[in-house]
Order: C-alpha cells, then sequence, then structure tokens
C-alpha cells in the first residue's frame, strides 16, 4: 500500500513539472491582444502592429524554467518581418493567429526572443508614439494561449486588458 502511494505522488508530482514546463515556453512576449494593424493594408503583411497589454521576457534566469518578464505595459507592439526567408511565411501566419486572437480577452505567448544571439530587445510603445522602426519578429512556437488563472502574470495581463 506504501509502495502504491509512493508511485501515485510521484505520478502527481512529474503531470505538474510537465504542466510547469509546457507553460514556460521560451516566448519573448505574453500578451492580450485587443487589435492588429497589417501594413501594407493590401497586399502581403509585411510589418505588424499589435496592441493592447504585454510582458516582455527580460532576462533567461537560472535553471531551465526561469525565464522573468517584465511589468506588463499597455500600448503596441511593432514587428517587421524576420530576414531569414524561410521565416517570412511562419510570421505572416502567426501574425493571422494574432488577429484571430484580437478582443478575445485571452492572454497569449507568441515571439522570440534570445540576449544570447544578440536579438534586439523587443519595445512596448506608447499609444502615441508614431510607428517607427519596427522590432524584428522572431518566431519560435507559435501561439500559445495561457490558462492559467491566478498565475500572477496571466491575471496582471488580463486586468490590464479590461482596465482600458
Amino acid at each position: 500500500m506504501k509502495a502504491r502511494s509512493i508511485v501515485a505522488a510521484a505520478a502527481l508530482l512529474i503531470g505538474v513539472l510537465v504542466i510547469e514546463l509546457r507553460a514556460s515556453g521560451q516566448a519573448g512576449v505574453y500578451g492580450v491582444i485587443d487589435r492588429l494593424v497589417v501594413e501594407p493594408a493590401a497586399g502581403p503583411a509585411e510589418r505588424v502592429q499589435v496592441w493592447g497589454a504585454f510582458a516582455l521576457m527580460e532576462t533567461i534566469g537560472s535553471g531551465f524554467t526561469g525565464y522573468v518578464y517584465k511589468r506588463p505595459a499597455r500600448g503596441y507592439l511593432y514587428f517587421r518581418l524576420p530576414t531569414s526567408p524561410s521565416e517570412v511565411e511562419n510570421a505572416r501566419r502567426e501574425w493571422k493567429d494574432l488577429a484571430s486572437q484580437a478582443g478575445a480577452k485571452q492572454a497569449v505567448a507568441f515571439g522570440y526572443w534570445d540576449r544570447n544571439r544578440g536579438d534586439a530587445m523587443m519595445t512596448v510603445r506608447d499609444a502615441s508614439a508614431k510607428p517607427a522602426n519596427p522590432d524584428i519578429y522572431y518566431t519560435d512556437i507559435g501561439i500559445s494561449k495561457l490558462n492559467n488563472p491566478g498565475s500572477g502574470i496571466v491575471d496582471e495581463l488580463l486586468k490590464l486588458a479590461a482596465a482600458r
């Protein structure tokens, strides 16, 4: 009986760890998207403004899941296509996925940032700032819904998104 309890406890612990690892990918952005503006308005997308509430990855801390995010801020992210031709269509697909989340009040993880390879930090721009010098949109994990109510950052993003 004791061995069965230990096995059950270990299985539960492993399940919790797997859930935590899955929720802690290398997404550069956690956000709640209000709207998306594609540039140019006609033809293939070259740039995109993603409006809403966002928390950007700031550093990679210690350990496998040690990602640290900045405090959430309202505004917009301004992206341009990546320079690698193989990533261009993937970025456009992700932008369409982001557009499908606009107004849904759903926290999502997307984009990528890696200071170790020299990526420039993304910027949450104030709503009054004119779009200029877009950040490169790096792809990695695709778009992932964050279904972690009570997890701190998701709650903060949802509150900030609702406060507009």
